[in-house]
């Protein structure tokens, strides 16, 4: 800063010595003059300061990958840390990745069982439909649901979301009233956590997305075994799969 305003002050000096000396006894009366001292001030301090202060904030807003990723991201076990007890990040442009778990989904109670799986299916359907929701993949895991969705809107969303979770509790365990759930599941509920969300931003984050949507419900359904690294270790004769897959959900959606 020092060096600055040097640098500013044998600038004044120097304009100040090229005004003729008549014009000079009259400078401070002479507004064109002290304009034009101004000026040569505002090129040389007022610039690259204002310069120096769009870079700084640029800088401050730069994040990087996986700190936006976190942003995307809310629900499930996240929100055992306080940190990540934010506003849910909901997107009425970019697909959704939503998952629905419970851990008493199972024997009976589970969204796979045989007398089950038709109504769970049919009650996630139903629900897009009714609340305007496109579904884009779905992939039933027993205890566990994916859906790859697109909302209209955050308010669409939390109505969805209520529906959807009640419904599905009603149609695995057939209750009919708010009692029999309790005595079932006692106070703790149905589900585990809150809803997991993520929202999908490029093009290549909703292809990988979408793949592993039809990746778990291929494993679901026992045409691809499981595997520790998932998508990395499909093959090349295993991808038809996933064309197949995509196309017939895309007939269904349209």
């Amino acid at each position: 800063m020092s060096n600055l305003r040097l640098k500013c002050e044998n600038e004044f000096r120097l304009a100040y010595q090229r005004i003729p000396a008549f014009v000079r006894e009259r400078a401070p009366r002479n507004k064109s003059i002290l304009f034009y001292i101004e000026l040569r001030f505002f090129r040389i301090c007022a610039i690259p300061s204002f310069m120096s202060m769009r870079r700084s904030r640029a800088s401050q807003m730069k994040f990087s990958s996986s700190e936006l990723r976190s942003e995307l991201r809310f629900g499930g076990s996240l929100l055992k840390k306080a940190k990540n007890r934010t506003a849910r990040p909901v997107s009425s442009r970019d697909p959704m990745h939503v998952v629905l778990r419970s851990s008493k989904a199972r024997g009976i109670f589970s969204f796979g069982h045989q007398l089950n799986v038709k109504r769970v299916n049919a009650v996630v359907r139903k629900q897009c439909e009714k609340y305007g929701v496109k579904l884009i993949e779905y992939s039933n895991n027993f205890n566990h649901l994916h859906l790859l969705v697109k909302f209209p809107s955050r308010a669409v969303y939390l109505r969805f979301i209520r529906a959807i979770t009640g419904h599905l509790v009603l149609a695995v365990t057939g209750a009919n009233r708010l009692r029999v759930l309790k005595a079932l599941f006692d106070a703790k509920g149905f589900w585990d956590y809150r809803p997991f969300t993520r929202v999908v931003r490029s093009w290549r984050g909703y292809q990988v997305a979408r793949d592993y949507v039809v990746l778990n419900q291929l494993e679901a359904e026992g045409i691809l075994p499981k595997r520790d690294r998932r998508l990395r270790d499909i093959a090349d004769s295993e991808r038809h799969h996933f064309r197949s897959r995509r196309s017939t959900q895309t007939s269904r959606t349209s």
